[in-house]
């Protein structure tokens, strides 16, 4: 792949991944996630999580949960920097999310790394409270 190829995958994956959370599509996060992954988040208080556990929560239905929750989420000026030969990418951007209720927007870091199968997953995140 070339490093252009490889920033095109990787700010397509992140979408697919931002995607997956704003409709509560466990399946295809826990596919794009490494069952290891790690993060900083405003939810996690400003300590380290590993692993899926965490994030499986905000995927099951509570009662307040309605379809016209509908959630919108648009990736601003990602800068996406390719690490190790192509086998590691990290994107930056801005995040921006829609909802009926109004929008909210927040910074994000992502690392990926390409398995040796070829497929990538994200192994490690951070994001800033919301601005």
């Amino acid at each position: 792949m070339t490093e252009e190829s490889i920033k095109a995958t990787v700010v397509r994956l992140t979408q697919d991944l931002l995607n997956s959370v704003a409709s509560s599509d466990y399946t295809t996060y826990e596919h794009l996630c490494a069952s290891d992954l790690t993060c900083f988040e405003p939810e996690t208080s400003g300590n380290l999580v590993e692993g899926l556990a965490f994030h499986r929560f905000f995927f099951v239905p509570h009662e307040e949960t309605s379809p016209k929750d509908l959630k919108l989420n648009t990736i601003c000026s990602p800068h996406v920097r390719v690490l190790g030969g192509g086998s590691c990418a990290i994107i930056s951007y801005g995040r921006l999310v829609q909802t009926s209720s109004g929008l909210s927007a927040s910074q994000e870091t992502r690392v990926w790394q390409r398995l040796s199968c070829g497929s990538w997953k994200n192994v490690h995140f951070h994001r800033s409270s919301n601005l």
